[in-house]
C-alpha cells in the first residue's frame, strides 16, 4: 500500500474522483430505495468538513472511506455497465461540471466555506448538524416518502 505522501497526482485524482462517485451513487441509492451505506456516509460527510487536509485521502478518513467510490466509477467506465452505473455516472458528470462553474467563482466559494468553518455557535443549524451528522446518518429514511419527481 502506498504512503498518501508518496501517491503520484494521478492517484490523488483518482482518490477525488472517488469521492464524487462516491457521492453521486449514494444519491443514487438513497433516491431508489430510501437507504445508503452508512460507513460510506460518514466518509462522504466528514469531507465536507475537511478543509486544508494534509493528503487527499484524510479528506475522506482514509482511501478505505472511497471504496465504494472506487468500484462504482470501475463499473461506471466499464463497458456494458448496467442502469444503476449509467445513473451514477450522469450524476457524477452533472457534479463535475457544476464544480467547474462553481470552481471560478471566488467569492461564492467563500460565502459556502464561511458558516461551516466559523466557530461553532450555539444553537446555530449549521453547527448543530455538523455535530450530529452521526446520528443522522444512523436515521432509516425508508419511513419518509420518496420525493416527488419533478419532469422538466
Amino acid at each position: 500500500m502506498t504512503s498518501p505522501q508518496l501517491r503520484t497526482v494521478l492517484e490523488n485524482q483518482t482518490i477525488a474522483l472517488a469521492g464524487v462517485a462516491q457521492a453521486a451513487r449514494i444519491v443514487d441509492q438513497l433516491s431508489r430505495t430510501g437507504t445508503y451505506p452508512l460507513e460510506f456516509l460518514e466518509a462522504s460527510v466528514h469531507s465536507l468538513f475537511s478543509f486544508d487536509a494534509p493528503d487527499v485521502e484524510s479528506v475522506f478518513g482514509n482511501v478505505q472511506g472511497v471504496r465504494l467510490g472506487l468500484q462504482n466509477l470501475a463499473a461506471g467506465l466499464a463497458s456494458g455497465g448496467d442502469e444503476t452505473s449509467a445513473s451514477m455516472m450522469r450524476y457524477l458528470f452533472a457534479i463535475l461540471h457544476l464544480e467547474r462553474k462553481f470552481a471560478g467563482q471566488t467569492a461564492m466559494q467563500q460565502v459556502v466555506q464561511k458558516p461551516i468553518t466559523a466557530h461553532p455557535i450555539q444553537g446555530h443549524p449549521l453547527c448543530q448538524s455538523r455535530q450530529r451528522y452521526l446520528s443522522f446518518s444512523r436515521c432509516d429514511l425508508r419511513r419518509y416518502p420518496k420525493p416527488a419527481v419533478v419532469s422538466h
